[in-house]
């Protein structure tokens, strides 16, 4: 069994990207939320330590927050390229059927992995290729 590499992944490179993107907008979004709970509920209570102990712990929750969210931000860009595959993946396919059938080859039924959205699409798209081949035969036949 072969490895998959990243650039597999990226097979509607510019789809995918714009949606993961989003999907890093709401991540940045949460992590600026989670910031600034940590400034509403800790900062208040580091006032009741003595002014050198406060100094030292204030930099470091928000350094202990930042550092927590790049693996969130990480896991968010990884998860989106991941999640957009699986729709990329069969767009791609109908895509490259269609192309196959406008240029005159033999009709080819679409089949997507397991896994993949979009199947109910393809098997609408499979009937009406099988319902256009009924109509191209019975124009065809001798009358």
């Amino acid at each position: 069994m072969h490895k998959r590499k990243i650039r597999n992944f990226l097979i509607k490179r510019p789809m995918q990207l714009r949606v993961t993107l989003g999907f890093v907008g709401l991540a940045l979004v949460a992590v600026i939320i989670g910031e600034l709970l940590v400034y509403q509920v800790f900062w208040p209570l580091t006032t009741a330590l003595p002014r050198d102990t406060a100094m030292i712990i204030r930099p470091q929750l928000f350094t202990i927050v930042f550092w927590y969210s790049v693996p969130v931000l990480l896991f968010v860009i990884l998860g989106g390229i991941v999640i957009t595959h699986r729709i990329a993946g069969p767009v791609y396919h109908i895509e490259r059927k269609l192309d196959k059938l406008l240029q005159g080859e033999p009709l080819e039924l679409i089949r997507l992995r397991k896994g993949d959205e979009l199947k109910e699409l393809a098997e609408k798209i499979n009937a009406v290729l099988l319902k256009f081949q009924e109509l191209q035969k019975t124009d065809n036949s001798p009358k």
